[in-house]
């Protein structure tokens, strides 16, 4: 003979839908941000100083994510990233400031989706004239990028500089971080008098701040150096 159960053991029992709500969430990527990096500029700043900021993040599931950069409380521009799950992937962006004086802020990285995680740290910019004679090579900017983060593994930083020196000038330089040299790099100055370089990624094993020099070779031996911040903090709550 066959028996039915009854609609409401149907209901609370396996049958039974899940709440609506907890199979939205089910449906939002889970995103981490352990850590913000955060410019320390110093140098020219007439017409423009151009600054960067990144975070590192990771996600449990293969997700697109809408991210912006917010500066001193103004938002930029919306962008979009594809994250692969189990990768550690880098979401960042640029802007311009127009003081020619310094100004320290608060620059802000925030995804818009997903589960919303964010980081903010300070950014500063010191002004000054660039020590270039006429026709020689100089360091016109140089920015340590700080690290703001949980540091839960040890700090992966990078800096940024560039060269002013004659359009067609074949320029060598090196970065040395904490006192230990490393190779030498090379290349042509373009025709706008400015070469932009980059130094490869570090990890600082002690956890607290440390020292960054980029050098050219030759033409006087122009150089800049500063320390680069390190901030060990939790992740902040919205």
């Amino acid at each position: 003979m066959k028996r039915f159960l009854p609609a409401a053991l149907l209901l609370g029992g396996v049958l039974a839908a899940p709440p609506a709500s907890a199979a939205a969430a089910s449906d939002v990527a889970q995103l981490t941000m352990p850590y913000i990096l955060a410019p320390v500029y110093e140098g020219q700043c007439r017409p423009v100083a151009g600054l960067t900021a990144s975070a590192l993040v990771t996600t449990d599931r293969d997700t697109e994510v809408s991210y912006r950069l917010v500066v001193d409380g103004t938002p930029g521009v919306t962008r979009t990233q594809q994250l692969r799950a189990g990768l550690r992937q880098t979401i960042g962006d640029f802007w311009y400031s127009g003081t020619t004086t310094g100004v320290t802020g608060t620059v802000r990285i925030e995804v818009l989706n997903q589960n919303m995680p964010f980081r903010e740290a300070p950014y500063s910019i010191t002004c000054r004239q660039a020590d270039v004679p006429a026709g020689g090579v100089g360091v016109s900017a140089f920015t340590p990028m700080a690290y703001y983060g949980d540091c839960l593994e040890a700090p992966y930083v990078t800096a940024h500089g560039t060269f002013r020196a004659p359009a067609g000038t074949q320029l060598t330089w090196r970065w040395v971080v904490d006192g230990v040299p490393g190779s030498y790099s090379s290349t042509t100055v373009p025709p706008s008098g400015y070469l932009s370089v980059q130094s490869a990624y570090w990890t600082r094993q002690p956890r607290y701040s440390g020292a960054v020099r980029l050098e050219a070779l030759g033409y006087g031996n122009p150089f800049a150096e500063a320390l680069y911040p390190i901030r060990c903090q939790g992740s902040p709550k919205r």
